[in-house]
């Protein structure tokens, strides 16, 4: 799956990166994409940190995340350290890849976040998103709802009153 999911996503990106200094034009050799695309897997180790996956609702979390891993990333570029900066970029994307497969902004049609930038807002805890029958409670996008994200906790088919599922399986969500 990493090769068609988090992974490939990742490489496919990499491999159409590059930029021209001096007349040379650098680009990220193959161990450098896998290693970014090994950091980018390795984050679903932690399936329930919310703010690695833009989980429950975790937005403002999600994002200082990504612009913590932007700084680190940097950071570690120009000090040198190559390998930590690759595993600090490939953290970051998985988490802005999750903000998308995981959240509304899609279905929505809500701007795109400034990643690494900004800090987004979350919505109102009282603030329904979404709805669903007895049986499959936040399943059903409420139209014009503002930016959100689905819930992963467990059991998965249970999310907070109002709320949406993360989806997974036989647990539809968002």
């Amino acid at each position: 799956l990493n090769d068609t999911g988090h992974g490939g996503i990742t490489r496919d990106a990499l491999d159409a990166v590059s930029v021209s200094v001096d007349g040379e034009t650098l680009k990220f050799t193959d161990r450098a994409r896998e290693e970014v695309k090994e950091a980018n897997f390795e984050v679903d180790h932690h399936q329930l940190t919310a703010s690695f996956h833009f989980d429950d609702e975790a937005l403002p979390a999600g994002s200082a995340r990504i612009n913590a891993l932007k700084e680190q990333t940097i950071s570690d570029a120009l000090g040198g350290n190559g390998k930590s900066a690759r595993k600090a970029l490939g953290g970051a994307l998985h988490t802005i890849q999750d903000f998308f497969a995981h959240s509304n902004q899609a279905d929505q049609g809500l701007g795109i976040p400034t990643f690494g930038v900004e800090i987004l807002s979350a919505l109102p805890a009282a603030e329904a998103t979404c709805t669903g029958s007895v049986l499959n409670p936040g399943s059903v996008l409420i139209s014009g709802a503002g930016l959100t994200t689905g819930y992963f906790k467990i059991p998965l088919c249970n999310p907070p009153t109002g709320k949406c599922k993360h989806g997974l399986g036989i647990c539809p969500g968002i």
